[in-house]
């Protein structure tokens, strides 16, 4: 846990100007692990994740997957009285992500970091709908490439950042698909 205080922190970026509070993430030397889970609800939702963590000398990286699915057709009263089930409204998501760093020197880190994710979804009918056809997909990737240089009287922050997101809407029944497309990438450096 790190404190970076009022004057230096605007280093960690916007909205750390007035203090930052930094949680490292380091795994100890020579140690490899593996965890896995997964579990169900009485809602019928299941859900999958697993994690690989390895560290030696000066290089570490973390690997992680998680996903789940889902009907979420929640049972509810109806305005007649009788109990009635959310239709089309089942969802499901994918994840996956990696993260190493780099340290080949005392207060430097060289790390990357990437993340993507699948996820769909069934839009329900709203009050004035009888029925609903209409479903929305989101995909995206994101990854970051930092260099750090923390020193007492020298801190240099160099972050190369690059986003893809795709996003498709469609409703059969007024004949509607919209594709929406997102990508971005960033440059910053920080130098006190």
């Amino acid at each position: 846990l790190h404190i970076a205080r009022v004057g230096t922190s605007t280093i960690y970026g916007a909205g750390s100007s007035s203090g930052a509070i930094i949680l490292g993430q380091e795994i100890e030397p020579g140690n490899k692990s593996v965890s896995l889970s997964a579990g169900w609800s009485t809602l019928r939702e299941l859900k999958i994740a697993g994690a690989y963590n390895q560290s030696g000398g000066l290089w570490q990286s973390r690997t992680s997957i998680d996903g789940a699915t889902g009907p979420n057709n929640f049972p509810y009263s109806a305005l007649s009285g009788k109990t009635e089930r959310l239709p089309h409204a089942s969802h499901r998501y994918f994840n996956a992500s990696h993260h190493s760093e780099f340290r080949p020197w005392n207060n430097q880190i060289l790390s990357f970091s990437v993340w993507a994710r699948d996820q769909s979804r069934e839009i329900p009918p709203t009050l004035t709908e009888a029925r609903s056809e209409a479903d929305q997909s989101d995909r995206f990737i994101r990854s970051v490439l930092q260099y750090q240089n923390l020193q007492s009287r020298h801190k240099l922050h160099l972050k190369a950042y690059y986003g893809y997101q795709r996003q498709i809407y469609k409703n059969p029944l007024i004949n509607l698909h919209a594709t929406h497309i997102f990508e971005n990438a960033q440059f910053r450096m920080d130098n006190q």
